[in-house]
């Protein structure tokens, strides 16, 4: 493989340039480079990852991907949730790796999918086979084709799951199973790349290996939009800056980025932090995010309604101060008898659901949707006194304040459906202590939290539960908790007034 190297006048092969960064102690990546030469063809494949503004944050993945190639591999699968840019990636790899391209762009409803037959036939075509009616003819000189084509044929099958249901092909084009079959088998001599917002469940297809593309970093959003000339402050990478809010919140997605790029220019003139300072508050603004993120839920209810009811029902978590544990997610499944694993491991197929070193969240803009759609049903209640007593039950004894910190998220959840006699209960309820007698919660966070912010949080709730309730043995428990707590905070003479109360 030969590289063209900005400023060199000839080519040099890619080998040499890489022994150069490595005994300078750097890490050649794609940006380094603006073309290659394939070592078979002679053809030069531009690379245009170096001058492309909107391709961004994805070394690795080509990486991945050439990995992969280099492994034998025949059928690669990109999965993740809608906008991460895995059509992107997928074109971009195949485009800048020097192959001649197959492409099925997959229609985006089921009505409109082009049945196999017909795709068979127009990619003979292509190839300047002469096609034939009949399937199974079809299917076998498409394979003949491919293991004796001199030259790269790579297939890009793109938006794959209109077709698929649970992982499989809908019965209306189950011949979709006959073309994989075919491009799956190690003889030939093709690549294909699938993009699909979910995972392949198909037993009798050979071998496709499935890669889970991850969220852009916030150091990718922040090249992005400084490309782009838009303004990300002075700090951007810091953890509570403007840029880093926004990421989080939306999750590092690809098409949000692109999204944002535009509304940020239109209404701040390219100033991220006044954008986010004015819409912070409201993630699914833009119609055309708002659909991208609803979509993905429609499909989930209309291919697995257990799964979709899981996702509305974890919009009662916050993912605030302590992420939730898988038996956090599955006691949400109280009217599922059996399997409760197989609907959680669906849902976690489509990316729409995160995890973190075995815990699980959504990123804000999914919880807002999930939380929306949950509020006007029958199970909000339901699902926030379930997982109000899973957080309870999960904290036995209290031995750091993390554990203070879970046991208090069942407060959350009485506050969320207005039961503030059961959110005065957690405050107020002796716990065993890890080397201390039984103590309440209030009275160990007061004692274990002595900074400010946390303080000033314990006394909002505190006095929340005062507010909102007249329940006489709450309040004569709650008042000293509030007392001792304005009195940390230095204020003495509302502290005398909580004590006065009792």
């Amino acid at each position: 493989m030969l590289i063209t190297k900005l400023g060199c006048t000839q080519p040099v092969y890619r080998s040499k340039l890489q022994n150069l960064f490595e005994a300078a102690g750097l890490e050649l990546i794609e940006s380094d480079y603006t073309y290659w030469i394939d070592d078979t063809t002679g053809d030069r494949t531009e690379d245009r990852t170096s001058v492309d503004p909107n391709f961004v944050g994805r070394d690795e993945a080509m990486g991945d991907l050439d990995k992969r190639v280099e492994d034998g591999e025949k059928v690669i699968l990109i999965h993740g949730e809608g906008g991460l840019g895995k059509t992107t990636l997928a074109q971009r790899y195949l485009e800048t790796r020097g192959y001649r391209m197959l492409q099925l762009r997959m229609a985006k409803e089921t009505q409109n999918i082009t049945p196999v037959e017909s795709v068979v036939e127009e990619w003979l075509r292509l190839l300047d086979c002469e096609p034939v009616r009949e399937f199974g003819i079809a299917k076998e000189r498409l394979r003949k084709h491919l293991q004796d084509r001199q030259g790269k044929i790579g297939v890009l099958i793109d938006n794959l799951e209109p077709a698929l249901q649970k992982g499989k092909f809908i019965p209306a084009h189950r011949n979709y199973v006959e073309l994989l079959t075919v491009l799956t088998d190690p003889t030939v001599k093709s690549v294909t790349i699938i993009t699909s917002r979910e995972r392949l469940h198909e037993s009798t297809i050979g071998c496709v290996e499935h890669y889970q593309l991850k969220e852009l970093r916030r150091e990718a959003w922040h090249q992005y939009f400084t490309n782009r000339n838009i303004n990300t402050g002075s700090d951007p990478l810091a953890d509570d800056s403007a840029l880093s809010q926004m990421h989080h919140a939306y999750g590092g997605n690809a098409e949000v980025m692109y999204i944002l790029r535009g509304d940020i220019q239109r209404e701040r003139e390219g100033d991220l932090e006044a954008y986010w300072q004015k819409y912070s508050e409201y993630l699914l603004l833009n119609p055309t995010l708002e659909n991208l993120v609803k979509s993905q839920f429609d499909k989930l209810q209309r291919d697995d309604w257990q799964a979709y009811q899981l996702l509305c029902r974890l919009g009662c978590y916050r993912y605030q101060d302590v992420l939730v544990p898988e038996e956090g997610i599955l006691c949400l499944l109280w009217d599922v008898p059996e399997k409760k694993m197989q609907v959680r491991m669906n849902l976690c197929d489509r990316g729409l659901v995160k995890h973190d070193n075995g815990k699980y969240f959504l990123h804000p803009v999914m919880l807002e949707e999930a939380k929306s759609r949950i509020e006007k049903s029958e199970d909000w209640e339901r699902a926030n006194r379930t997982a109000a007593e899973y957080w309870t039950e999960s904290v036995t004894t209290v031995e750091t304040p993390e554990h203070a910190l879970t046991a208090l998220e069942a407060y959350h959840h009485y506050v969320a459906i207005e039961d503030f006699e059961r959110a005065g209960t957690v405050i107020i309820k002796p716990r065993n202590i890890f080397d201390s007698p039984q103590q309440a919660l209030g009275e160990y966070m007061f004692c274990s939290f002595n900074k400010g912010g946390m303080l000033y949080k314990m006394i909002n709730m505190t006095k929340n539960i005062v507010q909102k309730t007249n329940n006489h043995e709450i309040l004569i428990n709650i008042y000293p908790i509030l007392g001792h707590l304005y009195l940390i905070t230095g204020q003495i003479d509302i502290a005398r007034e909580m004590v006065e109360e009792i």
